[in-house]
C-alpha cells in the first residue's frame, strides 16, 4: 500500500506498507500524547537508525522544558532531559525503571548556561527500587554512590589531578587538596607520601603495629620499641645534630649526649 498526499499540486508518496508489514515513511513521525511500542516474540526488538555521510551519525534526542509545549520556559536543575531505562517482568507484573541513565541539567538553564550531568541508577540485589549509583558531573568528576559506598578499585577516593600540571595523586574524599592527598607522583616518577597537617604516616605489617611518622618525630606505633636492622642486615652511618640526646629506658633513665660547647661525649645515667 502506498500512501500519497498532495504536495505543490501533485501527489507525492509519504508512506508505504509492504506485504511483510513494514511501514516506510518519507517524512518525520510525530506522536502527540501517546507511546511508540515495539513488541516481538522470540526475536530481538531493536530501534535501528541509518544515515549516510553524516558526521555526527544517528542520535537520540530528548528535549525538556518547564511551562507548556506551546509556551515552554527554561528548564531547571535536576529535571531529566532524556532518560534511557530498562524494565523486567517479575512473578506477576512488570517492574518500574530498575536500570537507567538520566541526562539532566546541573543548573537552571539560560540561553548561555547549559551545565549538565549524567546520573546512572541501578537496583541492589533483592530490592525493587533503583538507586543512584554514579554521577558524571559538569566538572568531569565521577562520583560513585554515597559517602558510605565504595568504588571497588579505590574506595572513597579522589584519583587524578590536584592542581599541579603533569602530576597525579590519590586522596580520601575529605582531603582532596594538594596538602591533604595521600600519594603524589609526577611524570618523572618522583613519588611523595603525605599526610594532612596534624596527622601522621604509618607503615604496617598485617595492619598491626608499625612505624609512625609525624611532622616532628619517627616512632613505633606501640610502646616496647622496634629493632633497627638485623644481625645480618645492619644500618650504615647515622648522623645527629649538636647537643642532641640518645635516651634509654622506659623513663629515659640514661642518655648519650654530645656537648658541642665542650666538644665532648657524655654518658649520663
Amino acid at each position: 500500500m502506498d500512501f500519497q498526499v498532495a504536495s505543490a499540486g501533485a501527489l507525492a508518496s509519504r508512506a508505504t506498507l509492504d506485504a511483510s508489514g513494514n511501514l516506510a515513511l518519507t517524512g518525520d513521525l510525530q506522536v502527540n500524547g501517546g507511546n511508540v511500542d515495539i513488541n516481538k516474540q522470540g526475536t530481538l526488538a531493536q530501534l535501528q537508525m541509518t544515515t549516510a555521510e553524516v558526521v555526527v551519525g544517528p542520535k537520540i534526542v530528548g528535549r525538556e522544558s518547564l511551562g507548556t509545549l506551546a509556551a515552554p520556559t527554561a528548564i531547571a536543575a535536576n529535571y531529566a532531559l532524556l532518560r534511557i531505562a530498562g524494565r523486567g517482568y517479575g512473578a506477576t507484573a512488570w517492574s518500574g525503571d530498575v536500570a537507567l541513565i538520566d541526562f539532566a541539567p546541573a543548573q537552571n538553564f539560560t540561553d548561555a548556561a547549559h551545565g549538565t550531568k549524567m546520573n546512572f541508577y541501578t537496583t541492589p540485589l533483592n530490592n525493587a527500587a533503583a538507586v543512584l549509583a554514579m554521577t558524571l558531573g559538569p566538572d568531569k568528576s565521577l562520583t560513585v554512590g554515597a559517602d558510605t559506598d565504595t568504588l571497588n578499585v579505590f574506595g572513597r577516593a579522589k584519583v587524578g589531578y590536584f592542581g599541579v600540571a603533569d602530576e597525579a595523586g590519590i586522596a580520601h574524599y575529605d582531603h582532596m587538596s594538594l596538602t591533604g592527598l595521600a600519594l603524589r607522583q609526577n611524570a618523572a616518577g618522583d613519588t611523595v607520601l603525605n599526610a594532612p597537617t596534624g596527622r601522621g604516616l604509618c607503615l604496617r605489617i598485617n595492619n598491626a603495629g608499625g612505624l609512625m611518622m609525624s611532622a616532628a618525630a619517627l616512632y613505633p606505633a606501640a610502646a616496647g620499641g622496634m629493632t633497627l636492622g638485623t644481625p645480618t642486615k645492619e644500618w650504615g652511618n647515622a648522623y645527629f645534630g649538636s647537643d642532641k640526646y640518645l635516651y634509654f629506658g622506659d623513663a629515659q633513665q640514661a642518655s648519650i649526649h654530645y656537648d658541642n660547647a665542650e666538644s665532648r661525649l657524655e654518658i649520663l645515667g
